[in-house]
């Protein structure tokens, strides 16, 4: 049988060829490849199919895997000329800008922060218990349906 359900392309190899479409053209190398091969042999019948290269053009299998970057997008172009100025900024950015801020200053407050703590004596919150209200309406079919006797 070459497709999933009939002798003929259906509805069912649609569906699933369009989900690994991006599949095979990103992270399915050769090696992954081989390791699948009636979905590989399945898919190159399904790509090659001239209804499926009318929808979705010439389908192109990967042949290197693009692999997960370990910080975000991969680094384009000056990519270290970017982090260098990534740098700069930071360090511009815990200048002391108005040039009066001293150990002294800080020390007090810390002792400040401290003293507030200890003098918090507020009494914990009960916690707040979720509730649902869930509500039913029922309707009569008719207008010659009694009420009462629904109720």
């Amino acid at each position: 049988m070459e497709w999933i359900v009939y002798d003929k392309i259906s509805l069912a190899d649609v569906y699933i060829g369009t989900c690994f479409i991006t599949c095979f053209q990103t992270i399915f190398d050769a090696g992954v490849r081989n390791a699948i091969p009636y979905l590989t042999k399945w898919f190159d019948r399904f790509s090659k199919h001239h209804a499926i290269i009318e929808i979705f053009g010439s389908i192109k299998m990967c042949q290197k895997a693009i692999k997960p970057s370990a910080g975000g997008p991969p680094a384009a172009a000056g990519g270290a000329k970017k982090e260098q100025a990534k740098k700069k900024d930071d360090e511009m950015d815990m200048d002391d800008l108005f040039g009066d801020d001293n150990e002294e200053d800080k020390e007090a407050a810390k002792k400040a922060a401290e003293a507030a703590k200890k003098n918090n004596t507020k009494k914990p919150k009960k916690p707040v218990i979720a509730q649902s209200l869930v509500m039913f309406e029922v309707k009569p079919a008719d207008s010659e349906t009694d009420l009462d006797k629904v109720a």
